[in-house]
C-alpha cells in the first residue's frame, strides 16, 4: 500500500510527515516482532543442538556400544547369562566371569551415562526424568553396591535388586532420532541414515 499516494490524497498539513511517522512506526513494530521471532528460534535451536551434543548424542554413543559389546558377551557366555537371567547361583568361575564384565566394562559406560544424566536432566524432552531412566539409574547405584561388596575386604554378597531396564536402549535411540529430526527441520536440513 502506497501509504504517501493515500495520505497526499486527504490533503492536510503535515499529512507527509505524519504519514512517514506511521511508516517508521509499523516499521519499527514489524521488525521488533521479527526479531523476536528469531531470537525464538535462534534459542530453540540452541536448545536441541544441546539436547544432541551434550544429552541423548552421548547416550546414544554408548548405549550403542554397550549392545554390541553386550551381544558379542552373552554369545560367548550363554550359560552365564542364562543363569543371570533364571535366577540361578552363578559358578564361582561365572561370578568371576560376570565380575570383570562388569566392573571393567559395562559399570564404567553406565557411571559415564549417569554422570550425562545427572548433569543435563534438564534437557530431557519430557517434563520429568522419564521411567526407564529413574530404573537405570538405580541399577547403576545397584551395581555400585554389588562391586563394592565384592571388593570389600571381607566379601559380602549384595544381591541385584534392580535389573537393568531394557527399554533404556530404545527410549535413547527413539529420543536420539527424534531430536535429531527437529534439528534437521529447525536448522532445514535432512540428514540422511537410520
Amino acid at each position: 500500500m502506497d501509504f504517501d499516494a493515500l495520505l497526499r490524497g486527504l490533503d492536510l498539513p503535515g499529512t507527509n510527515v505524519l504519514g512517514g511517522a506511521i511508516l517508521i512506526l509499523l516499521s519499527f513494530l514489524a521488525n521488533g516482532q521479527l526479531n523476536r521471532m528469531a531470537d525464538r528460534r535462534t534459542s530453540k535451536i540452541r536448545f536441541v543442538e544441546d539436547q544432541l551434543k551434550s544429552l541423548y548424542g552421548p547416550l546414544y554413543a554408548i548405549t550403542e556400544s554397550n549392545q554390541a559389546i553386550y551381544d558379542k558377551f552373552s554369545t560367548g557366555n550363554a550359560e552365564l547369562i542364562g543363569g543371570v537371567a533364571t535366577g540361578r547361583r552363578l559358578t564361582d568361575e561365572e561370578s568371576q566371569a560376570q565380575d570383570v564384565w562388569n566392573s571393567s566394562v559395562f559399570q564404567p559406560s553406565n557411571r559415564r551415562m549417569r554422570e550425562i544424566i545427572e548433569t543435563n536432566a534438564h534437557l530431557f524432552t519430557s517434563k520429568t526424568i522419564p521411567q526407564t531412566v529413574v530404573e537405570f539409574l538405580a541399577h547403576v547405584e545397584n551395581w555400585e553396591a554389588i562391586l563394592s561388596g565384592r571388593s570389600a575386604e571381607k566379601e559380602c554378597d549384595v544381591l541385584e535388586y534392580v535389573q537393568f531396564p531394557l527399554s533404556f536402549p530404545d527410549y535413547v535411540r527413539t529420543e536420539y532420532e527424534r531430536v535429531s529430526k527437529q534439528h534437521a527441520r529447525l536448522v532445514g536440513r535432512h540428514r540422511s541414515g537410520r
